[in-house]
């Protein structure tokens, strides 16, 4: 009966602070993540392989290895919510504009 009790705490406790994440409402400019896109997509490719099929295989690889889910976990609740508490952006922006393009 302790256990569940333990167990039922913790379930709750994992909920309360997913939904006060949440709720904050720091959606943020996800720069981990754009920087780590912006590095993928300077990748050039060699003369065997053309340069699309090398930011392809770079890309698989990321997905593969959790690349990209991890840097938008952290954005999404580390890096995010330290910029809208203090208003610093602790990940500077890469050479990126709005639409992705340098």
């Amino acid at each position: 009966m302790k256990g569940k009790t333990l167990i039922n705490r913790i379930v709750a406790a994992i909920v309360m602070g997913s939904f006060l994440t949440v709720t904050t409402g720091c959606y943020g400019p996800f720069n981990l993540t754009r920087s780590v896109y912006h590095w993928n997509s300077i990748i050039k490719g060699s003369s065997e392989v053309n340069e699309k099929w090398m930011k392809e295989f770079v890309f698989f690889g990321m997905i593969i290895i959790p690349v990209y889910m991890c840097s938008a976990l952290l954005d999404a609740f580390i890096f995010n919510s330290i910029q809208f508490w203090s208003g610093n952006t602790p990940i500077k922006a890469s050479d990126l504009d709005d639409d992705g393009q340098t």
